[in-house]
């Protein structure tokens, strides 16, 4: 049975790109060989993005009131940077894609399962 595993990439996105969209090709290339190597070993991605690194707004829960504030406030090398989607029937070989992946882009990753809503819904 294939399952869904969420890629977050963790890391200073502007430590492999830049700002300016010729400084951010090297980044991206690291990324479509980073797809192309996924869909050789039979690993579906149905979704990715890479994330600002420094434009978000946080929403807690604070006395029954939902508060709304800019953010993040973590060190760069903490930030979500950005995150993929992808199914498949090997974490394993996954994982050793997106270790090469990080190698790459010098992010730190985490894989973790998603979890399918309840049937009927």
């Amino acid at each position: 049975m294939t399952t869904e595993y969420i890629v977050a990439l963790y890391g200073d996105q502007t430590v492999w790109h830049g700002d300016d969209a010729p400084d951010r090709v090297p980044g991206h290339q690291v990324h479509e060989a980073f797809g192309r190597a996924c869909a050789d070993g039979g690993h579906v991605i149905h979704d990715s993005a890479e994330l600002h690194h420094s434009v978000s707004r946080v929403v807690r829960l604070r006395d029954g009131r939902t508060s709304v504030t800019d953010g993040p406030f973590a060190e760069p090398t903490e930030v979500l940077a950005g995150f993929y989607r992808i199914a498949t029937d090997d974490v394993d070989g996954l994982a050793l894609l997106v270790g090469e992946l990080i190698r790459g882009t010098g992010e730190v990753a985490e894989i973790r399962e998603s979890i399918a809503p309840p049937d009927g819904l």
